[in-house]
């Protein structure tokens, strides 16, 4: 993904300053496909910053007025790196959107491509799972890990499809 993001940005043009590549990949064969990408800092950005440690739009806006990355130090390491060095992890970290529709009673609950998150929590773990359980958590949805929330259980199995089907807010606590 690193090499595919470089080159993203190299055939678009983006030679210095903060940018994203986002991508999709398909569980069964592996391939990968770019479905976003920001030649800007973004909030995306903003989550690789708190991720890493890295501060990625402090680093962007001395680049824009002329620094190299070899001229800049890595605070995260007291100066002694310069920024030009990746940060390196071994955690995972997981960002899943916020929603509270119970505060807005007309709207309309269907998830679509219209942001309608009012936030986003954030959670680091050693693994997929433990970071996943803890941003699960973290949105207070009254929820404990993965388990069935309010009467999900009791329905229906082809109903409980048909729900799956339709993006919801809580569908990532479905058991």
């Amino acid at each position: 993904m690193r090499n595919a993001s470089i080159d993203v940005l190299r055939k678009i043009g983006v030679d210095t300053g903060g940018s994203n590549v986002q991508f999709a990949i398909n569980p069964d064969n592996g391939k990968m496909v770019v479905i976003e990408m920001n030649p800007r800092v973004s909030r995306s950005s903003a989550l690789a910053s708190k991720a890493t440690g890295f501060p990625i739009a402090k680093v962007a806006s001395k680049l824009a007025v002329g620094y190299t990355l070899d001229e800049l130090r890595n605070e995260i390491t007291q100066g002694i790196i310069p920024a030009s060095f990746e940060p390196t992890i071994d955690y995972t970290v997981v960002k899943i959107p916020r929603f509270a529709f119970e505060k807005f009673p007309n709207t309309n609950d269907r998830l679509t491509t219209q942001m309608k998150s009012v936030g986003e929590v954030m959670a680091i773990g050693r693994c997929f799972t433990e970071a996943l359980l803890k941003a699960i958590s973290g949105l207070e949805y009254e929820v404990n890990g993965l388990e069935p929330w309010d009467g999900i259980e009791k329905s229906p199995k082809g109903n409980l499809k048909q729900k799956l089907k339709m993006l919801a807010q809580k569908n990532v606590v479905f058991g």
